[in-house]
């Protein structure tokens, strides 16, 4: 199997990078990079958004409109739920 997703891997990755971000010793290491990250994130968010517009101009169909859209989402539903899993593990 070329992607095989373990949930006890996944929270034992975001375990371990929590724990390396909070040592205060990285914060400006951490703080740099993260600055990038938001720049090169915004600039992507742009470039796809423009993508997704000519796509949608294109589109012979409002119901394949429709459909393109809802492709275009499903990956931000899958990391919004992953995120929020993420989240109630956290909870007593």
């Amino acid at each position: 199997m070329l992607c095989r997703f373990s949930p006890d891997r996944f929270r034992t990755g975001y375990t371990t990078l929590a724990t390396q971000r909070s040592n205060q010793n990285q914060a400006e290491y951490i703080e740099s990079y993260r600055h990038l990250r938001e720049h090169g994130n915004a600039l992507l968010i742009i470039m796809m958004e423009a993508i997704l517009s000519l796509a949608i101009g294109g589109a012979p169909s409002l119901l394949s409109c429709g459909l393109l859209v809802f492709v275009w989402i499903l990956p931000a539903t899958f990391a919004w739920f992953l995120g929020t899993w993420l989240e109630r593990l956290l909870m007593p």
